[in-house]
């Protein structure tokens, strides 16, 4: 038995000789090298000690007891071996000893290699889980253990459920039947519960570990944690849905060009152009141009191309005409840039309509000239004075009676005391809301002449900020001329157009802002981001606030019956107020209904519009101050104005006049 047994046996007497040892043709030694030689001689030095102890322990309690130990073959290579000691009796006094010793050469590689696989397992940044077929955990390392709120010895022998709530467990049963039947799955998305109760998704691959026969014995599963990606999928997502809010809402006409082909565009864009969106998104390459004037085409298209390679030494912002659908030519505001898109350089194009704009500009011009023509052909002197009594303008027959008065005050050009006290007596009534009709003399270039001085208020918001006059000279014709204002300042020409101010609030607080916004209301971008619950509310005057208040309660919570777009002033950082245009509408942020508002500082609008009234009720105010009869036709012969003086020579109504040609 023993000659056929696959272990080495050895038999020691009581002084550790070997006395019987089988398989000794595996040594490629004879019995006599061996019998009666001490064991020692056969067991390297390394394992002396721990063989030596383990024989003591044998003689001295009469119990089993085992060592491990290598042996070199002749051939070099090395065998590992389970040596298991037992005692030979005899009337129960132990007088030798038993040796099995067990090849685990290959159990010794395959702890080895089990050892190294561990060693990597346990310290990888990923998880790794290993279940028997009806679930039961096996193995799991570290990452696995811990991502889920455990330690790694809290698992073992606990089913694989432990990891998921009712609502995963379905679909990890159906992903362990497909491990079962197919062998393997790749990529899948899996929700998983951690020890606490929170939920977490977990991206999972899965193989089968099969016996001999290719029957699976175990399921092994790699598993790493993708919350940070799947927040970061949720923000993008996020951003891109406030982009398309804030584009679809937004006055500006955006589009994004690439390979000269509109690959995005809101309505805003497809409305100035008076095209569909459906007709512009099957655009064919180049075909946009169609909608650019040609004094402009050049130009834009050279702008276009080097934004779409990103190159250098392009123009952001320019004012361009543009060819809407109908063939109607209007102006638009142009601001572009190179970015990033699908990876690769495209051109990023704002525009808005500004033929409102230019249409004040030219009515400003038109105002103007007007004003100055009538103002440079009245037949006596003007001149306007600043809240300072200083002269800010004067028409040519003012500059030939008076002299140059611009920048002078009354006392830099009075002739004598008594003059100069009429002067400052009658501005100083005037500047207190009255109008002055006298007749003056003055000494002029050593003559006497009669004047009849007109001088009145300029009122603009109620408040007195200049006086005019005029000088008629009655001298050789004893008539009146006509009053005339003229507003505090010229009208200044329109700023460029700047983009729309833009935030969202949401329960009261300002959730998010533009830099835009942040100019108008006169604020940096991070006080405004600070502001408490309510704080907005600041920038409203108290005349509008009921309303605004209301209006932003209402789309806060998706309420119905709400104004979307309306006028209303700011009161600025500064205090100033100042008009904005507000559209504002409820959108759904970060999945809640916010208000997103957009501001348009129409500031300036508003004041050109009350500038151009007050123009024209200068022009109309001197007209009527004069005592001649007026009459002023335009280039076409059409009546533009008249006085009632005029009318009352002619027996008939101004109204009826101004009617005619």
């Amino acid at each position: 038995m023993a000659k056929n047994s696959p272990d080495f046996i050895f038999t020691l007497d009581k002084d550790e000789r070997i006395i019987y040892i089988n398989k000794i043709e595996i040594l490629n030694l004879e019995m006599k090298d061996v019998i009666g030689k001490p064991v020692y001689d056969f067991i390297a030095d390394k394992y002396h000690e721990s063989a030596r102890d383990s024989f003591k322990r044998v003689f001295k309690l009469g119990q089993n007891d085992r060592y491990y130990s290598d042996f070199i073959y002749d051939d070099g290579t090395i065998h590992y071996f389970e040596s298991r000691v037992g005692p030979i009796l005899n009337e129960g006094i132990v007088v030798g000893l038993t040796i099995s010793s067990t090849d685990i050469t290959e159990r010794k590689k395959a702890e080895e290699e089990l050892k190294k696989f561990k060693s990597i397992s346990d310290n990888a940044n990923y998880g790794i889980g290993i279940s028997d077929i009806e679930g039961k955990l096996v193995y799991t390392n570290n990452y696995f253990a811990s991502i889920h709120g455990y330690k790694t010895g809290e698992l073992i022998g606990k089913n694989l459920s432990i990891f998921y709530n009712d609502k995963q467990i379905e679909r990890v049963m159906k992903l362990k039947q497909k491990l079962i039947d197919e062998g393997s799955y790749n990529a899948e998305e899996v929700g998983h519960t951690r020890k606490n109760g929170t939920m977490f998704p977990m991206l999972m691959n899965g193989i089968t570990i099969n016996d001999d026969k290719g029957k699976p014995l175990f399921m092994a599963t790699t598993a790493i944690d993708i919350t940070e990606i799947k927040e970061a999928e949720k923000k993008l997502k996020e951003s891109e849905e406030k982009f398309r809010n804030i584009a679809d809402q937004s006055l500006l006409g955006i589009c994004i060009l690439q390979d000269d082909v509109i690959k995005y565009a809101n309505q805003r864009m497809a409305d100035i152009n008076g095209y569909s969106l459906e007709e512009i998104m099957k655009w064919l390459p180049k075909e946009f141009y169609k909608t650019v004037a040609a004094e402009s085409l050049d130009f834009v298209s050279e702008q276009a191309k080097k934004k779409q390679l990103g190159l250098p030494d392009t123009i952001p912002q320019y004012t361009i005409q543009i060819i809407k659908k109908s063939g109607k030519k209007i102006w638009v505001e142009n601001f572009s840039k190179t970015i990033n898109f699908n990876g690769r350089p495209a051109d990023l194009v704002t525009f808005f309509d500004i033929s409102d704009k230019k249409e004040v500009e030219q009515n400003l011009r038109e105002s103007e000239a007007k004003l100055s023509t009538a103002i440079e052909s009245l037949p006596f002197p003007f001149f306007l004075l600043d809240e300072s009594g200083r002269y800010i303008m004067q028409n040519t027959n003012a500059k030939k009676t008076w002299g140059d008065l611009i920048g002078k005050t009354p006392k830099d050009i009075a002739k004598d005391e008594e003059t100069l006290s009429l002067w400052l007596s009658n501005n100083s009534r005037v500047f207190s809301g009255e109008t002055i009709a006298s007749e003056a003399e003055y000494n002029i270039n050593g003559e006497s002449h009669y004047f009849i001085d007109i001088v009145s208020p300029v009122y603009i918001d109620d408040k007195i900020h200049n006086i005019l006059g005029v000088n008629i000279d009655i001298t050789a014709r004893k008539h009146l001329e006509q009053e005339l204002r003229e507003s505090e300042e010229k009208f200044r020409n329109i700023a460029d157009q700047s983009l729309m101010g833009i935030c969202i609030v949401q329960d009261d607080i300002i959730k998010y802002t533009n830099q835009r916004m942040a100019d108008i209301n006169g604020y940096s971008l991070e006080e405004i981001m600070n502001w408490q619950p309510h704080e907005f509310y600041k920038t409203i005057p108290t005349e509008s606030l009921d309303f605004v208040s209301e209006q932003a309660k209402k789309k806060q919570l998706g309420l119905s019956g709400v104004i979307p777009q309306y006028q209303l002033q700011v009161i600025k950082k500064s205090g100033e107020k100042i008009w904005v245009e507000n559209f504002s509408k409820t959108i759904n942020f970060n999945g809640r209904p916010a208000d997103l508002v957009i501001f348009f500082d129409i500031n300036d609008k508003k004041k050109a519009e009350q500038r151009l009234k007050e123009s024209e009720e200068i022009l109309r105010a001197t007209l009527e101050s004069t005592a001649d009869g007026i009459l002023a036709v335009d280039d076409r012969g059409r009546v533009t104005h008249t006085n009632s003086k005029f009318a009352d020579m002619w027996h008939i109504s101004q109204e009826l006049i101004e009617e005619r040609d």
